[in-house]
Order: structure tokens, then sequence, then C-alpha cells
């Protein structure tokens, strides 16, 4: 499991980079960087699915709102450049 999540954090890391060229904002990037550290070693540091929720907890919810941020930033990069073509 632990190489599936590298593989998923690696996976969700390039898409940040590529949309990052399109709206330049790097705080959803690093908003995620530290949310899937705090889920890694929630998870594989302590060794636990629930006893350290503290840790993991915050992390996936970081990971949440990073992405929800970045695809608000690159729907609103879409509109305007719709906008500016009509």
């Amino acid at each position: 499991w632990r190489w599936l999540a590298f593989g998923l954090i690696a996976a969700g890391a390039i898409g940040y980079v590529l949309e990052y060229k399109s709206h330049k904002n790097p705080y959803p990037m690093v908003l995620l960087a530290i949310g899937a550290a705090l889920l890694y070693i929630g998870r594989y540091v302590f060794l636990s699915t629930l006893g350290a929720w503290q840790i993991w907890g915050p992390g996936a919810l970081a990971v949440l709102i990073a992405v929800v941020w970045n695809k608000r930033m690159f729907n609103k990069k879409g509109e305007h450049q719709h906008a500016q073509s009509s």
C-alpha cells in the first residue's frame, strides 16, 4: 500500500505542477505537499489508521482543501480565457 500511496502522491503532484503553469499560484501545491506529508506520517510512521488521526486527519483535510482550491482557480482561469475569446 505504501508504494501505491507514493504513486498517487506523485501523480497528484504532477497534476498540480501542470495546473500551476495555468494559474501561477503555488499555494495549493504547497498545501497538498503538507497534507500528503501529514497523511504519510500519520499512517506509515506511526503505523496507525485511527490512533494517529490527530496527524493524518488534518493532512486529509489539507489535501481536500488544496484540491478544491486548485480546481476553483483552474475553473476561474478557464472562464476568464473563455470570456476574453468571445
